[in-house]
Formats: structure tokens, sequence, C-alpha cells
């Protein structure tokens, strides 16, 4: 079995998830961007967690988030986000097969306020990081930055994306090249029908004088719209927990005087680098969605649970981590032997959520940043 998370209600976690063979699937356009703020509000809504800050490259996304539910949704938020973007991205571009790669999704835990601004930090400069913009502002796709602390976004559903069901039959992509290609193939099918027909019905025999007409099909009722989905969403973009000392525009200030310097820093590292061009806004929108951004092959690099600055804390935080899937490990086995009253160890959710497993209650109180 793959090891156990930890989703411990009222704890703040920096997530990410790329796309499959690093693929430019999240390219920004008008199109990608309602799908991705639609399934992103549909998210926060159905599962209550608290969205502090997002932003999604043509290659992946990252999210900051508090697990704020009275039980942890964060495993539910991110099912809902990624399965109606993986659906209606896939059905844009007139593909099938897997959307996001397999086994990408990373989470970290965080426990301080001073790595939570990390995390901050880096998720908003990533475009600039990546050399793809000079400033976040500029970045063309989905994002949400200090100043969006406190405001509150509301997104149409897209009437052209197909989020699951029954697919109609007049289903076309929305993507310029691939309905294009769609239709290209479209047309050779109906031509190689047309020909197999035609050489199937070269030696039947003209119909007898006098006999009836084929029948003409009955018309179709028109087609019910089975959307279940609400027509628009609408969600707020919190500020992140430890700031209630300070008034909203003081927190957007804060963060805002740290991203600049943060910006500046990146800019100067690049310079000394010989770095001086981006790739610029302009060019980001025309790159190929179904082109790659590089090599798959895996890193083998640490994958990281806990996020906290200060590292004796650090290597605590790390032991009470093994302690708990240790803990987890005992129960699932003891649950596994038939002994159905075991209690599993607080922050577990895949047994207790689908299958009525008990969960130990928390030894402290609810999860605070330091």
């Amino acid at each position: 079995m793959s090891i156990a998370r930890r989703l411990v209600p009222g704890r703040t976690h920096s997530a990410s998830r790329r796309t499959a063979r690093r693929c430019f699937f999240l390219t920004p356009s008008a199109d990608v961007n309602q799908v991705v703020l639609y399934a992103l509000g549909l998210a926060v809504n159905r599962h209550g967690v608290d969205l502090h800050a997002f932003v999604a490259e043509s290659t992946h996304h990252h999210t900051c988030a508090t697990d704020d539910a009275p039980e942890a949704r964060l495993s539910d938020f991110f099912e809902t986000f990624h399965s109606l973007t993986a659906r209606a991205l896939n059905a844009h571009y007139g593909r099938g097969e897997n959307f996001w790669c397999p086994g990408s999704y990373n989470n970290v835990e965080v426990f301080d306020k001073a790595t939570l601004e990390e995390q901050l930090l880096y998720l908003w400069t990533n475009p600039v990081k990546d050399g793809l913009v000079e400033r976040p502002e500029d970045w063309p796709g989905v994002k949400f930055l200090p100043e969006d602390f406190g405001r509150t976004v509301t997104v149409a559903r897209p009437e052209s994306a197909f989020f699951g069901g029954q697919r109609p039959t007049d289903w076309e992509p929305t993507h310029p090249d691939a309905l294009a290609e769609f239709r290209r193939r479209r047309r050779e099918v109906a031509r190689r029908a047309g020909g197999a027909a035609h050489r199937r019905d070269r030696g039947r025999r003209p119909p007898r004088p006098g006999a009836r007409p084929p029948k003409e099909p009955a018309p179709r009722p028109d087609r019910r719209d089975r959307r279940k989905l609400p027509t628009s969403v609408t969600f707020e973009i919190t500020p992140p927990p430890g700031y209630d000392h300070m008034s909203l525009a003081e927190v957007r200030a804060y963060f805002r005087q740290l991203l600049d310097a943060r910006v500046a820093q990146i800019l100067a590292e690049r310079r000394a680098q010989g770095l001086t061009r981006v790739l610029g806004a302009d060019a980001v929108r025309n790159q190929n969605p179904r082109e790659s951004a590089g090599d798959t092959f895996p890193t083998f690099g640490r994958n990281p649970r806990i996020a906290c600055r200060d590292q004796t804390r650090r290597i605590a935080l790390l032991a009470e981590l093994v302690n708990w899937r240790v803990s987890y490990r005992v129960a699932r086995a003891a649950w596994r032997g038939g002994e159905r009253d075991v209690a599993f160890p607080h922050g577990a959710y895949g047994l207790p959520r689908h299958h009525g497993a008990h969960v130990a209650p928390a030894a402290t109180g609810p999860p605070t940043l330091e």
C-alpha cells in the first residue's frame, strides 16, 4: 500500500499537481481559465476549504489552502477540482486518457507563519522564477495574489464545456486546432463509409414500380438539459490564518511588500546568470497544448510532507509523523483482521470516510501557526 497521508482539520496545506507528460494542457486562454476558475469555485463551495492562493501554470498548478471543515475535506476538494478540469479540458482538446500525471499530487502540512509566507511567495513567483513573465501580475493564467485576499469571485459555468455524463451527439472539441483535426477525421470516416456503401449497393436491383418508399426516421424530441452543476459559483479568497491581528488592508500590504522584495531578488539572480529575457505572456498563450515542457524522467528527489523552517521543530514533527504512520499501520492491520472497534489515529480519512472506521480524538486543540 502507499504511504498514508495525514489530514488534520484546521491545518494549512501547500499542494501542487502537474499534467500528464508535462504537456501544456493548462495554457492560458479564455476557455481554459474559465474552466479552471469554475471547477475551483465549485470545489471550494462543496467542501468548505479556505482558499488562500492559487496559480495555474501551463503544466501544473500550485494551491495554498486551509482544511477548515469540521472533518478534513482537502482530498475531496482536490478530487472535485481535478476531475472536473480533466473532463472539461480533455473534451476541449478532443483527447482522452489521463489529464493529470498519476502520482504527481504533492502536499505539505504547514506548521508556522515563516514557512507559510515562504510557501506563498514560492507559489506567487513561480512564473517569474521559470522565466515566463517579469512580474506575477503579468501571468495570463488563473492566479490569486495578495490583493485578492478578501475578494469574492463569481464565475459562470462555461456553456461549451463538457464536465461529464452523456456526451451530446453533436459534440465537437472547442480548441481550434483540435476542432480542425476532429472535423478532418470525421470527413475521412464519412468518405470511407460512403465508398463502402456505394460498393455494397452497386449490385442491388432497382426498386419495383409502385413499391413503398423507405420510412423516414421519426423526429427526435429536443434533448433535455441534464446538467446538474450550478449556472454560476461564487467563492472567496480568504487571508491566511495567523494574521487576525491585522486588518485586511494591512495583510494585503504586508504580503505585497514581501512579494515585491522576492520578485526583485529573483530578477537580480537571473540577471547575474545572464538571463535577461522572459518568454512573455503572448508567447505563453501561443504555446501548443499538445507539446511537452521536456523530459518526464523522475528526479528521485525528496517528496516532503512537512513544511517547517525551524530545524529542531521540523525534526520533532517528522518523528511525530513517523509515529502516526506506525499507529495507522497497526490500526489498519487490526481492521483487516476483523477488529471493527479499532481507533485510527487522528488525521486518518480514507477508511473512516468510506468505511465508517473510528478515529481517535485529537490530543491537542485545533492547529495554529506559530
